[in-house]
């Protein structure tokens, strides 16, 4: 009677192991690499279901935070050869 407990878990723990705590381990990774500056980090946007949402919403928040670093980067050139002349 023990086998099909043991497959029983074994099959819990590799769900749990591939549909919850890795694609939350990837997503603290890529959160790491946003709060390091890297806006290049990408999570793969193919996910179903909670975790394919999660990570479509990191890539739109990494697309805008790294739009917007272009547009303060740009604007502080723009100002800083104002300032020059």
């Amino acid at each position: 009677h023990s086998f099909p407990t043991r497959r029983s878990s074994d099959l819990l723990t590799h769900w749990l192991q591939s549909g919850i705590f890795t694609p939350i381990n990837q997503l603290n990774l890529a959160m790491q690499n946003i709060a390091e500056g890297n806006l290049e980090y990408m999570l793969p946007t193919e996910e179903k279901g909670e975790i394919g949402e999660l990570y479509r919403n990191y890539e739109d928040m990494r697309l805008r935070l790294k739009e917007s670093f272009v547009i303060c980067s740009l604007t502080f050139s723009i100002t800083s050869s104002v300032i020059r002349l």
